[in-house]
């Protein structure tokens, strides 16, 4: 069915995506919730962005012909707008009677007076007939719209009351807040917390957006062989530590155990230095590998 047979319906956003993406389990509950004919209340709760005006733009394209559907949104701004929700949802609709919107946004009248005038406008407006109230975005609300709110979810009839908000938004001083305390002691309360997408919801969307299949990326063999490189040379390195560690201990002990073991610190062997050096025993250790002794230069004869 499509939205042209509903009473009223009036959303603001949609999405990118032609269709949703990862909802149906969300989707089908808040079915059933409106399928029960029942009082209900339900609250979509996510980061901007997530799909929680999409969530609800697709419930509203699955209802009877005859439910009665108003949506308000609340803006940045509206704490200090009483009843902006409500004054939202009833913008360019017909059949809305003129006395008791006028009483609502009077404001020389007592806030119960105004509150009742809210009530009194959705109660003639449903009529007994089935209903779908949504209020987004009630992180912005003003405390009369959530006080509305309320009153509307204590309705009793065949009538369900929406809510969305993001909760990062929303501090103990907000109004939404007590809402919520106060909804869920006094109601069966539908909570859904939408979750961002994971990789393959995602990939689906940007298949959707784009009209084209998700390229897949493969597996990233270069950088198993920088990590197999890294491990052999820290493996290298390793061993050369090792072995100047070993040659510093041994020179060490040359050092202690006899003044002529001092070449060992200062005679590098090399090719050009072979004619001239020569290995000499360490007398402490016995080696012939790791002490070195300067021969004496040879004698001169006329």
């Amino acid at each position: 069915m499509g939205p042209g047979n509903l009473l009223f319906v009036r959303t603001t956003r949609g999405g990118a995506s032609p269709v949703m993406i990862g909802r149906d389990r969300e989707l089908r509950q808040l079915r059933k919730l409106v399928a029960a004919r029942r009082p209900g209340v339900a609250m979509i709760c996510g980061e901007p962005g997530v799909g929680k005006t999409r969530l609800v733009r697709e419930l509203l394209s699955t209802l009877d012909a005859d439910t009665v559907v108003l949506v308000g949104q609340a803006e940045p701004g509206s704490l200090s707008r009483p009843y902006e929700v409500l004054m939202d949802a009833l913008d360019g609709r017909a059949g809305v009677d003129g006395v008791l919107l006028a009483e609502l946004g009077d404001s020389a009248r007592s806030p119960v007076e105004r509150l009742h005038s809210g009530v009194r406008l959705v109660g003639d407006l449903i009529a007994g007939r089935p209903a779908v109230i949504v209020f987004e975005d009630l992180h912005w609300a003003d405390s009369e719209s959530a006080a509305l709110f309320e009153r509307i979810a204590d309705l009793d009839g065949p009538y369900v009351v929406l809510g969305s908000y993001r909760p990062a938004e929303v501090t103990g001083r907000d109004p939404v807040s007590a809402l919520l305390a106060r909804l869920g002691r006094r109601h069966a309360v539908t909570r859904l917390d939408l979750a961002p997408f994971d990789e393959a919801d995602t990939a689906t969307l940007l298949a959707a957006v784009t009209g084209r299949p998700p390229r897949h990326r493969a597996p990233w063999p270069r950088c198993t062989s920088a990590r197999a490189a890294t491990r052999s040379s820290s493996r290298s390195c390793s061993a050369a530590t090792s072995t100047t560690t070993s040659t510093r201990s041994t020179s060490a002990r040359c050092r202690g155990a006899s003044p002529r073991c001092s070449g060992a610190r200062s005679t590098t062997w090399s090719p050009t230095s072979a004619a001239s050096s020569r290995r000499r025993p360490c007398s402490a250790t016995g080696s012939t590998s790791t002490c070195w002794r300067r021969s004496p230069a040879p004698t001169r004869t006329s």
